[in-house]
């Protein structure tokens, strides 16, 4: 709406739009072709640049601000031409004001984030007051946002009836220790899943297995009748 045009003029520089919009990627996709997108929790001190940069370009990446080093770690994957999503660090409990405040400072710590994310479905989905005073902010910033199916799932209905681009999320690819051969059936059933529905939005880690499945997937057979795309794209066109 009206508010998400008008980004404040004190963000660190966003003031060219909405968030989503000044830090996607260029995506062209010809709107037929079934969409999946991966985005990847930071996890250990420093982003591994060569990892990183042997998979799909469309990959994106997720950073809790509130770890040590997460301004370093974001700027790194931005650095590397990725997609940045935010996971806020959130004084639970606290008043809204509180919480608007924690958040303004999160996203200075990750500047250039297309979307906020909770990382479990724990974080603010399981506040009522964070999730309103969430969506209230990403309303205003131009955000996306990224939830786990959680009971009502509150915050993807509140934050769609406030014209926030908003994703589901559909699996956590890597939670359980999965092996590099049950992360690619999790991403053959996404990709299913993408071909009859929506697009697909699948959670992993940092983490070597993870890295070695996506980029064995991303060269096989499967992979082809899909597309696999940067998170704001099937933030876009999910909400289209």
């Amino acid at each position: 709406g009206a508010a998400a045009a008008q980004a404040p003029t004190d963000a660190p520089r966003a003031a060219t739009g909405p968030a989503l919009q000044a830090w996607r990627q260029p995506f062209k996709g010809d709107g037929t072709v079934p969409l999946v997108s991966i985005v990847l929790v930071h996890e250990g001190p420093a982003p591994d640049a060569a990892a990183v940069s042997a998979l799909p370009g469309t990959v994106s990446f997720a950073v809790d601000a509130g770890q040590p080093g997460a301004a370093m770690a974001a700027a790194t994957y931005r650095a590397l031409g990725r997609e940045v999503v935010m996971i806020p660090a959130l004084p639970m409990g606290a008043t809204p004001q509180d919480v608007e405040v924690a958040l303004r400072v999160n996203l200075e710590t990750v500047p250039e984030a297309v979307a906020i994310m909770d990382a479990s479905g724990d974080g603010f989905q399981s506040d009522r007051e964070a999730v309103a005073q969430v969506v209230d902010v990403v309303a205003a910033t131009g955000h996306g946002l990224i939830t786990f199916p959680r009971g009502l799932n509150t915050a993807h209905q509140r934050a769609g009836r406030e014209g926030v681009p908003t994703g589901l999320i559909f699996r956590d690819i890597d939670g359980g220790g999965q092996t590099d051969e049950q992360i690619r059936r999790a991403m053959d059933r996404a990709a299913f899943r993408a071909r009859s529905d929506r697009p697909v939005i699948l959670v992993g880690r940092t983490q070597p297995t993870t890295f070695a499945a996506i980029g064995e997937w991303a060269i096989g057979d499967r992979a082809d009748s899909i597309e696999l795309a940067p998170v704001s794209a099937a933030l876009l066109r999910g909400n289209s």
